[in-house]
């Protein structure tokens, strides 16, 4: 495989996954709208603490 190639694929992994992040960060913010609670700042904060496993 080409270096060229290998850039490209990892560009387009990175972007594929950086959406369905971005989906699943829309879809968690709805959800803790629609329930509200005193909880919405520890799972944002959760979240945002364990999103180092995807970098």
């Amino acid at each position: 495989m080409s270096r060229q190639k290998t850039k490209t694929d990892d560009i387009r992994r990175e972007h594929y996954f950086t959406k369905m992040i971005e989906n699943a960060e829309n879809a968690l913010r709805e959800y803790l709208q629609e329930r509200g609670g005193e909880q919405t700042l520890y799972v944002t904060e959760y979240m945002q603490r364990r999103s180092y496993l995807l970098e």
